[in-house]
């Protein structure tokens, strides 16, 4: 709250700056308003991601208990990255697999891991490159990879890609985000009984794992 009231301050102002009858005249000015509305929204962001991963970390947000089918979270991701994909000129797509792979956990939540997971991908890959979603039953569990062929991430950083706020100078890691998406899925992951990896080689591909057991359906669940 001591946070939040100020940033709406700030974000309403830098608003209203961007109106018409208050638009500063000259170029330098619009260009600083500009930048005032883009740092404001990061730090709501940043605020955001901070509060969800202490909430997951303390135990303090419930997890709904419904069926989650994997194919209904795989499409809603990528509709919500199409656009982006599409003016970078990089490929999603859904990897063919099982039919009805479901678990039973928050669907909410787990399609928050796998979104910003596609997210980090996308933010990573060139023009001309593909994002994959895969899913596979293995065992009791079903297992979700959200691959990449970027630009990929330094063994000596692999180790530490789920630390909050981690940056490496020549990794692909948090560019452009809040420093925490990959520590938010690990901590709605491990909430779930799972666990979440990565393996990638530098110039050929990135690959996340999401493991997670099956749990058969809930009757009478949506």
């Amino acid at each position: 709250h001591e946070l939040r009231t100020p940033l709406a301050a700030i974000r309403g102002y830098a608003e209203t700056l961007a109106l018409p009858q208050f638009t500063p005249q000259t170029t330098e000015g619009q260009r600083a308003v500009k930048v005032i509305q883009e740092e404001g929204e990061r730090i709501e962001r940043l605020v955001k991601d901070l509060l969800d991963l202490a909430r997951f970390e303390a135990g303090g947000i419930s997890l709904e208990q419904e069926n989650v089918d994997v194919d209904e979270i795989f499409e809603r991701v990528s509709e919500r990255h199409a656009r982006a994909a599409q003016e970078k000129a990089v490929t999603i797509a859904i990897d063919p697999h099982e039919d009805d792979l479901r678990m039973v956990g928050d669907s909410m939540r787990l399609e928050q891991a796998v979104q910003n997971l596609a997210a980090n991908a996308l933010r990573h890959t060139a023009p001309g490159g593909v994002v994959r979603l895969g899913a596979v039953r293995d065992g009791g569990n079903i297992k979700l990879t959200v691959s990449d062929n970027g630009i990929g991430i330094p063994p000596e950083h692999l180790p530490h890609v789920f630390d909050r706020f981690y940056k490496a100078d020549q990794s692909r890691l948090h560019a452009g985000g809040s420093g925490l998406g990959l520590s938010i899925v690990k901590a709605i992951v491990e909430r779930h009984g799972g666990s979440v990896a990565v393996r990638s080689r530098q110039g050929v591909e990135t690959v996340f794992e999401i493991v997670l057991p099956e749990r058969r359906s809930i009757e009478n669940a949506p």
